[in-house]
């Protein structure tokens, strides 16, 4: 079965199926895409903003929100910080997502992300912006995405008038992330923002690498040719340098690097520059955690 064509400049209308398209325009859109989305002559998947495919023009961003949702099924919701940066999502918001007692577990945080995007992301509504960000931060791609929504019964898609809510049983709440921290664990930015010690000591990384972070991001080796490096410089600009180094760690802690992610790598780096001290009170603390 297919599509004859679609037409209209501010709507999408098929002959085949327009007492579908009458009856439930919302979700036979969601169809639509499921018909035509390997059909070259039917739309351009890579263009079109996302209200077009998921029939959501002129609406909130909270039922766009609940409609992705759907559609990802979770898929994504424990990698929402790494998603939203490749995204496109200001740091600021996704920081605010993640300090913001407003926000309880991965899947209210992924609709924060998500609303975050639809109304201030530095890259384009698009379909394609979503499903790269899928495919390079969960590992998967433009087509398993697709036919997942083309075999999912309609009603799938039906929006609640309910807000985002995350249910967890008993057994889920009681499971907490792991806080360990350890030379051969990843490091949060929380950390690198402000490590506190158990004596409660405060070490400012990211302020302390601030003032020589573009040679500290080469040796991170996370970019090679330096291109990441001068985006980042013209985006804050060279009077701001915390911010610069903040990105070009959020950057390296997303594995854009060579080398591992770890406490570990990052100590040597700081134990090989005049910052040696930071790197024995932190590697002391990681120890003894």
């Amino acid at each position: 079965m297919g599509c004859d064509k679609l037409r209209g400049k501010g709507g999408i209308e098929c002959k085949q199926h327009s007492r579908i398209c009458q009856r439930e325009r919302g979700l036979y859109l969601l169809l639509l895409l499921g018909l035509c989305v390997f059909k070259p002559n039917c739309f351009a998947a890579t263009v079109a903003p996302i209200e077009i495919f998921l029939g959501i023009s002129s609406v909130s961003s909270e039922e766009s929100v609940r409609l992705i949702q759907k559609m990802l099924n979770n898929s994504v919701a424990a990698r929402w910080y790494q998603m939203g940066v490749v995204m496109g999502v200001p740091p600021s918001d996704l920081e605010i997502i993640r300090e913001s007692p407003e926000y309880h577990g991965a899947g209210e945080r992924e609709a924060g992300m998500f609303k975050a995007w639809l109304e201030r992301g530095s890259l384009p509504r698009t379909w394609q912006v979503l499903v790269d960000a899928v495919e390079d931060r969960a590992g998967g791609n433009h087509k398993v995405l697709a036919k997942k929504i083309s075999s999912s019964p309609l009603e799938s898609y039906q929006v609640a008038p309910s807000p985002v809510t995350t249910t967890t049983s008993a057994s889920q709440s009681s499971k907490k992330p792991s806080t360990t921290r350890s030379l051969d664990s990843t490091p949060s930015l929380r950390d690198l923002t402000v490590f506190k010690t158990r004596s409660g000591e405060k070490i400012e990384i990211i302020k302390s690498l601030a003032p020589e972070w573009k040679s500290f991001g080469v040796h991170l080796n996370f970019d090679d040719m330096g291109s990441q490096l001068s985006l980042i410089e013209a985006q804050h600009g060279q009077s701001n340098p915390q911010s610069c180094c903040r990105d070009m760690m959020i950057h390296w802690l997303l594995g854009n690097g060579e080398g591992p992610t770890t406490w570990r790598t990052l100590l040597a780096l700081l134990e090989d520059s005049e910052r040696a001290y930071l790197a024995d009170c932190i590697r002391r603390e990681l120890i003894a955690h």
